[in-house]
């Protein structure tokens, strides 16, 4: 399946094997901005090889129909600026996924995410037939509530010690948005 959607700033693509190199340095430049909101990651885990083999068991779960990996590239594809990550694609009676999101430090407060979300999430709704799309956030993760609020996600909750994240289990406020177009 060819995914490519195209933003006034971005492409959103599916992650390729050929894109690992791209997705490696992304790592790297974000580790510090990205940390505290992820889980504790080994020295390995910014490697090439390391992220060969996590867009390898990304894409088998692509390919199981359990997850979609995408990634964000300027527009002249030269360079991964965000990450947007579908997870847990739950069928059945749910129709429902997560969805996980980080944009590149250099670009943060410039609408990006926004911008490259407001474009992936209809075709994410599309794509993969989904009835609701859920994306949760630590409380103190202001820009990310923001994000998910202008793009019509709503609060449902909050959960404690939810995730373990940067060395703790933390809390996360749960929302999520529906698809009006969704039918069975």
């Amino acid at each position: 399946m060819s995914i490519h959607v195209v933003t006034e700033r971005a492409q959103v693509v599916l992650l390729q094997p050929g894109l690992a190199p791209l997705l490696a340095d992304y790592r790297l430049r974000n580790r510090d901005h990205l940390g505290p909101w992820e889980p504790p990651r080994s020295e390995a885990y910014y490697s090439l090889k390391q992220t060969r083999e996590n867009v390898a068991g990304m894409l088998m779960l692509y390919e199981q129909g359990a997850g979609m990996p995408l990634v964000a590239l300027d527009r002249s594809g030269q360079q991964v600026i965000a990450t947007v990550n579908v997870s847990n694609i739950v069928r059945g009676i749910f129709q429902a996924a997560h969805l996980g999101y980080g944009l590149d430090a250099t670009l943060q407060g410039q609408g990006y995410m926004r911008e490259i979300l407001s474009a992936a999430i209809p075709m994410i709704f599309k794509q993969l037939k989904l009835h609701r799309l859920m994306a949760n956030y630590i409380p103190t993760n202001h820009r990310s509530g923001a994000v998910l609020k202008h793009l019509g996600f709503t609060e449902e909750g909050l959960a404690k010690d939810y995730l373990f994240i940067n060395g703790q289990w933390r809390d996360h406020i749960l929302t999520a948005k529906v698809n009006p177009d969704f039918r069975f």
